[in-house]
């Protein structure tokens, strides 16, 4: 996950997550976490499909990325950055596809 790019447009000031710092870190984290290419991979004995730009995660995951390197007083919770992604899924600011018994 620490090596390629990912471009950024100026016309993300445009977007609601540019208003809120942390939601802003969120969907960068979904940016770098994101494939770059079709893979595919083992998850709970079902083989998954992941195309250009999807990612699998889950809650306690997220919490830890997004998390590290945070003072304690101000990481937030996992069930907060999960309302959040699903609040960028449902905005397009996220892939819609999800694999079954995945997230994102």
């Amino acid at each position: 996950m620490n090596t390629g790019y990912i471009k950024l447009y100026r016309k993300v000031t445009n977007s609601f997550v540019w208003t809120n710092a942390n939601m802003f870190k969120l969907w960068s984290l979904c940016l770098m976490k994101a494939s770059h290419k079709e893979s595919r991979f083992i998850f709970n004995g079902q083989e998954i499909a992941v195309s250009s730009g999807q990612f699998v995660t889950g809650r306690a995951v997220i919490e830890k990325e997004f998390n590290e390197g945070v003072p304690r007083d101000q990481q937030i919770v996992g069930r907060t950055l999960w309302r959040w992604l699903k609040n960028l899924k449902t905005s397009k600011c996220c892939p819609s596809h999800q694999p079954r018994n995945t997230a994102l």
